[in-house]
C-alpha cells in the first residue's frame, strides 16, 4: 500500500544520510559554506539581505534558522566589494565562531532540508509515474557518490536539481489531471525551485 511504499522510501533516504554522513565526515568545508552560512544569518537575525544577495534564500534562509540562536554575528559594516563581502563572511565563521561547531549544526541542517526534498521528489516520481520509479529513483540517488558528497554542505545545487525535476513532474502530472491539487503542487515546487536558485 502507500503507507509501506512511503515507509520504504523514508528508509532509502535514511540510509542515503547515513551513508552520505559516514563518507563525508572528515570533510572541511567547501569555498561557499562559510560565506552562505553568515549570510544566512543576517537574513534571520538582522532581516537584513545585503549579504550575497546574488543567491536566492532559500538554503541560506534554512541555515541560517538552524544556526542563528548560537551564532555569533557583529555588525554588519560596509563592505567594499565582493571580496571583502567574502573576507567578511568567512572571517565570521572562523574567528568569531566555533568553526567546528557551526559545520557540524549546518550539516545536520542541510541533511534536513535534502531529505525533506528527497521525500518531495520521490511523491513527485510516484505520483506522475509510480511508486516502483519513486524507489528506484531513491535509491539511484541514495547510492550516487555526487549526492552523496552534497547532501551535507550548504550549496544550492542539490536542492535545485532536486526541486526542479519535482516540479517538472508536478507539471506534468497537473497537465495530465488539471487538477486544483496537481495544480497547486506544481506550482509550490517552481516556487521553491525559484528560491533556491
Amino acid at each position: 500500500g502507500d503507507s509501506g511504499g512511503f515507509s520504504w522510501k523514508l528508509s532509502l533516504v535514511i540510509l542515503a544520510v547515513v551513508r552520505s554522513a559516514v563518507a563525508t565526515r572528515t570533510d572541511g568545508f567547501t569555498i561557499d559554506d562559510a560565506y552562505h552560512i553568515t549570510a544566512g544569518v543576517s537574513y534571520v537575525k538582522l532581516r537584513d539581505f545585503r549579504l550575497n544577495p546574488e543567491h536566492p534564500p532559500l538554503v541560506k534562509l534554512w541555515v541560517g534558522a538552524a544556526l542563528a540562536p548560537d551564532f555569533n554575528l557583529p555588525p554588519l559594516r560596509p563592505l567594499a566589494d565582493k571580496g571583502a563581502e567574502r573576507d567578511f563572511n568567512e572571517s565570521v565563521v572562523f574567528l568569531d565562531n566555533d568553526p567546528d561547531r557551526v559545520q557540524a549544526r549546518a550539516r545536520i541542517a542541510m541533511f534536513a532540508l535534502n531529505s525533506l526534498l528527497l521525500l518531495l521528489l520521490a511523491w513527485a516520481v510516484s505520483r506522475t509515474l509510480g511508486n516502483a520509479a519513486a524507489l528506484g529513483t531513491i535509491a539511484f540517488l541514495a547510492i550516487d557518490p555526487t549526492v552523496a558528497a552534497h547532501l551535507p554542505v550548504v550549496l544550492t545545487d542539490l536542492p535545485v536539481a532536486l526541486l526542479a525535476t519535482t516540479a517538472i513532474l508536478f507539471a506534468i502530472q497537473a497537465f495530465r489531471s488539471a487538477r486544483w491539487l496537481d495544480v497547486s503542487l506544481a506550482a509550490l515546487a517552481l516556487g521553491l525551485t525559484l528560491s533556491a536558485k
